[in-house]
């Protein structure tokens, strides 16, 4: 399955990606131009995938308000501190993006198959959780993690997982731009973060 997003104007960065267009003689590619940008919305499916709700990443529609940090940390935590947050806004200044980044839950678990402690694990409704029984804290799940989406809390020194809430995410509901979305889907893992960026450089045909 492959998803697209037009360039609207979500995000206020992108008058950066203009310049940079405009500058490479595509100036006129931008109008009514069609990329790939949601990170976690194009992927892959495989055969006989059970769909899953999951948390989408909408790249284009996100402003890098970081509001999804304080929220969730709040929710979490009792506290408004994005280093606590299950969701994390990974920002690309040269390029004037922000990729908002938490667990897709993938199946197969890339982080589950190499923490060697049995630390994550799946409940029965394929969402990963930890147990900290088992977590030593060696941070091998963060190496493993295809799009970077685990990271130590800063205190306690174990992963942190979105766990969406139970099913009611609250980054979902106070995001300003929607560039978050919660939906039913059979992919199984997202796209990289890289292919996506590289993706959409292509298509405005600006290179690296």
């Amino acid at each position: 399955m492959r998803v697209t997003v037009t360039l609207n104007g979500f995000n206020p960065h992108n008058q950066r990606l203009h310049r940079i267009a405009q500058q490479n003689g595509n100036s006129s590619k931008i109008k009514g131009l069609r990329y790939d940008v949601d990170l976690c919305v194009t992927a892959n499916s495989g055969k006989g995938a059970t769909s899953l709700k999951r948390i989408s990443s909408n790249i284009n529609r996100c402003s890098g308000c970081r509001l999804c940090e304080l929220h969730c940390s709040c929710k979490k935590e009792g506290v408004s501190e994005p280093a606590t947050s299950r969701v994390y806004v990974k920002k690309d200044d040269q390029l004037g993006i922000d990729f908002p980044l938490l667990c897709w839950h993938c199946d197969p678990c890339n982080a589950i198959q190499n923490c060697e402690q049995n630390a994550l694990q799946k409940n029965e409704d394929g969402l990963i959780y930890l147990d900290e029984a088992r977590c030593i804290g060696c941070g091998s799940c963060i190496d493993a993690c295809i799009i970077e989406a685990i990271r130590l809390h800063p205190v306690q020194n174990i992963p942190m997982i979105c766990d969406q809430c139970g099913g009611v995410p609250v980054c979902v509901q106070k995001c300003p731009t929607q560039a978050l979305s919660f939906k039913e889907t059979k992919e199984k893992t997202p796209r990289l973060l890289g292919q996506v960026v590289k993706d959409a450089l292509k298509s405005w045909g600006v290179s690296a």
